[in-house]
């Protein structure tokens, strides 16, 4: 073990393990995983730096390709089974959803809450909007 590997925070390993994954499968399920990771495991200073570096890495004629693959998105679909637990499935959906997908899903579980759910969970957006 390397001096370097007792500082590592186990985050990182997390996500160094899961390019690996990633970059061993090689097809889009690997790469979701580890999007999900990274969501997961990264604040977002860190993943605009690892971004960043990658961006830098290709050619310029990639660069702008990928930007648009990227930030070109079709909504997020329906939401899928969870991968870790139900919230931060429902997070890592979010992300990825465009605002009128995010405004349908949560009309419509809002609606199919008991009253007493509807009560606490309109209590807990107060909350937080007045925090």
């Amino acid at each position: 073990m390397t001096a370097i590997s007792e500082f590592i925070k186990p985050a990182h390993k997390a996500v160094a393990r899961s390019i690996g994954y990633a970059l061993t499968t090689g097809d889009s399920e690997g790469w979701g995983m580890f999007t999900a990771i990274v969501l997961l495991r990264l604040d977002d200073a860190e993943r605009i730096r690892m971004t960043y570096a990658t961006l830098q890495s290709l050619h310029p004629d990639h660069v702008e390709d990928t930007r648009e693959a990227a930030l070109c998105r079709s909504g997020a679909g329906i939401p899928q089974a969870p991968l870790f637990n139900r919230m931060d499935q429902a997070v890592f959906w979010a992300d990825m959803a465009e605002a009128d997908e995010l405004d349908a899903y949560c009309l419509a579980a809002f609606n199919r809450m008991a009253p007493q759910r509807q009560s606490a969970f309109l209590h807990f957006v107060r909350e937080r909007a007045a925090a």
